[in-house]
């Protein structure tokens, strides 16, 4: 836990996150903003193009446009349960299969983990 008073979260992805890894834990999801309709941001991440659903912490406000990217800071509440906290905006045209593929083959991989 001592990484999460620190600000420093695990990076999962979509698969991840249908799977509720790590449940109970802050983590950051990155992914592009399909739709957001007030409350529930639709997110494709970079894991087979999937996309995820984002509930909104109470008190929690979103002002990101559609098709913009971004990383999500929330807690993973169980299978695809994913409640927001703080959004940051990375802008436009972000590769999410790169992304992912960074994710799953780099940063989860005990030959780099010491690296990350």
């Amino acid at each position: 836990m001592a990484d999460d008073e620190q600000g420093v979260y695990p990076r999962i992805n979509g698969e991840m996150l249908r799977r509720g890894e790590p449940k109970d834990r802050i983590v950051s999801l990155v992914g592009r903003v399909e739709n957001f309709d007030g409350q529930t941001i639709s997110l494709k991440t970079g894991s087979d193009d999937s996309i995820v659903s984002v509930e909104m912490a109470e008190g929690v406000q979103f002002d990101l446009p559609v098709q913009s990217d971004v990383e999500l800071m929330g807690l993973v509440q169980g299978p695809g349960a994913f409640s927001l906290f703080v959004a940051r905006p990375l802008g436009k045209g972000l590769d999410l299969e790169l992304y992912n593929r960074t994710l799953t083959e780099l940063l989860q991989n005990p030959k780099y983990v010491q690296y990350f």
